[in-house]
């Protein structure tokens, strides 16, 4: 799912998120261990869709999916090679929480002309370089609070409010081949986008 007229909204940042989809019916006991909250999202009933969003307009601009288990920064380099170049030239900021943390993914966004916007993991180390991993670590410890104020929590909020308006309907994929799964999966943010782009050419 590639750049959906995010030129028309003149959106100039991205956040990046993942969220759990149920795509397996199982037996009586592991919906009972699900509704005690003792069975875990990394069980194999669950599937992570991986998503990029445009701002504000909120345009899901990549998607993909993976195994619960996942890290998600294993699976960024997917969802940045299917982003248009258009769209990359117009991001100036891409919003990421502390799963993001890497080396590689700072290193490609700044690469990009972005300025990534995720906090650093507590166990983060200065170095001493130049690179944005050392930068973002630097002022961090020297300026916590001017950081914390650069730092736009909110932003990355609205993929979690995308995946909040798909997950108010319910998936039903009774479907045993996983590919079949994967596109049921898939289907309402192709929706949720028609409706985004049909209810700007109403106002």
């Amino acid at each position: 799912m590639g750049y959906i007229r995010a030129t028309q909204w003149e959106d100039s940042e991205c956040a990046v998120d993942s969220s759990g989809f149920k795509v397996a019916t199982e037996s009586l006991w592991r919906y009972l261990k699900w509704a005690k909250k003792q069975l875990k999202k990394t069980s194999k009933i669950f599937r992570k869709v991986h998503i990029i969003v445009s701002l504000p307009s909120r345009a899901v601009v990549s998607i993909t999916t993976s195994p619960s288990p996942t890290h998600d920064s294993k699976v960024c380099g997917k969802l940045f090679q299917t982003l248009s170049k258009r769209l990359i030239k117009r991001c100036k900021i891409m919003h990421m929480d502390k799963a993001y943390w890497d080396e590689d993914i700072l290193g490609w966004i700044e690469q990009a002309g972005m300025r990534p916007d995720v906090p650093p993991k507590e166990n983060a180390i200065d170095h001493g370089t130049n690179g944005p991993h050392d930068r973002i670590v630097r002022a961090y410890a020297a300026y916590p609070g001017l950081f914390r104020y650069n730092h736009h929590s909110e932003h990355r909020a609205s993929v979690e409010h995308v995946f909040g308006l798909i997950k108010l309907r319910p998936l039903t994929i009774n479907d045993r081949k996983l590919n079949n799964k994967l596109k049921t999966l898939l289907c309402p943010f192709l929706w949720y986008n028609f409706l985004l782009y049909a209810q700007s050419l109403w106002r």
